[in-house]
C-alpha cells in the first residue's frame, strides 16, 4: 500500500485563516510533482477541509483523475487562541509548559489530541484503500506522522509548501522515500503518542 504525503501549494500571503488562496504558479509545480504518480493506482486524495489543502488536492485530483474527501481530522493541530498569532508566540508559550505534548493551549488542543485524531484518520485510509491514497495536508500533521514513525524532530519532519513524500507500507514495516533526496528509510509501522 502506497501513501503519497503531501503539503499544500504555497500561499498568497501569510497562513493563519481559513481564506488562503493558492499563490499563482502553485498548479504548474503541483502538475508536475504529480507527473510521477501517474500510472499508479491511487484510489482517492484525501485532505483537510481548509481552503489551500482542498485547493491544492483538487488540482492532484484532477492529474490522477480520481476523487477529493475532505476529512476535517487532517487539518494542522489548532494552537487555539494562538492561530492568530506568528508561531514564535505559541511557542513561547509552550516553553511554559516544557514543551509537553499534553499541554492544550486555551481553545485549541494538545498534540496527543491532535495525533489521536489524525492517526485515527490514517488507519481508516489505509483500511479503506489497498493498493494506494494520496493525503494532502498541513506541515504540523505530516511532521507529526514523520516524528511518529522515524523519531525525527519537528524540524527534521516538516515539509516545504508541495513537497511531497512516499510511506510505501508492507505488513508491518513502512517505507520512506522521496524525502530530502536521502536513501529510504525503513522502520515498524508504528504510530506513537508524545
Amino acid at each position: 500500500m502506497r501513501l503519497v504525503v503531501f503539503r499544500h501549494a504555497k500561499i498568497q500571503g501569510v497562513e493563519g485563516t481559513d481564506s488562503e488562496r493558492l499563490a499563482q504558479g502553485s498548479e504548474v509545480l503541483l502538475r508536475k510533482s504529480t507527473e510521477q504518480l501517474i500510472g499508479f493506482p491511487y484510489y482517492k486524495v484525501y485532505t483537510g477541509s481548509l481552503l489551500r489543502t482542498r485547493e491544492t488536492a483538487e488540482i492532484i485530483a484532477k492529474r490522477l483523475n480520481i476523487n477529493v474527501v475532505i476529512d476535517p481530522r487532517l487539518n494542522e493541530i489548532s494552537r487555539g487562541v494562538f492561530n492568530k498569532y506568528p508561531l514564535e508566540i505559541f511557542y513561547r508559550e509552550w516553553t511554559k509548559h516544557d514543551f509537553s505534548f499534553d499541554y492544550t493551549p486555551r481553545e485549541g488542543e494538545s498534540i496527543n489530541s491532535g495525533r489521536r485524531r489524525i492517526f485515527g484518520c490514517l488507519q481508516e485510509i489505509i483500511s479503506e484503500n489497498r493498493s494506494g491514497a494520496v493525503i494532502v495536508s498541513h506541515s504540523g500533521v505530516i511532521a507529526n506522522i514523520l516524528m511518529s514513525i522515524y523519531g525525527f524532530t519537528y524540524q527534521q519532519a516538516s515539509l516545504g509548501c508541495g513537497e511531497r513524500v512516499l510511506l510505501d507500507l508492507n505488513g508491518e514495516e513502512v517505507m520512506l522515500t522521496g524525502f530530502r533526496n536521502s536513501t529510504p528509510l525503513t522502520k515498524k509501522w508504528c504510530l506513537r503518542y508524545g
